[in-house]
């Protein structure tokens, strides 16, 4: 009676470690990088926001280089360089 007390105890034991080390920490991995990966693609969006707002997007001069030349100017160099280099005619 003793010994299968004993084999029963050091079964519980042994069920118990298993589910603590693999279920908690091994499950705990698994949603650490899900967590990293969303967070890693959330900062990638702020980047590409960011960029959108502070460059423009045919010449991607920086916000701040905006007011150093005319927009009369800019608009017209930025559109002739896109229509010929970028585009084909048709």
């Amino acid at each position: 009676m003793m010994d299968t007390f004993r084999d029963f105890t050091y079964l519980t034991i042994y069920q118990i470690t298993f589910f603590i080390l693999f279920t908690t920490i091994a499950l705990n991995v698994i949603f650490g990088i899900i967590v990293d990966t969303f967070s890693e693609l959330r900062d990638l969006k702020w980047m590409a926001e960011k960029d959108m707002r502070s460059s423009c997007f045919i010449c991607s001069r920086d916000s701040y280089d905006f007011e150093s030349y005319a927009q009369v100017s800019r608009l017209q160099w930025c559109l002739a360089g896109l229509t010929t280099s970028k585009f084909p005619r048709f």
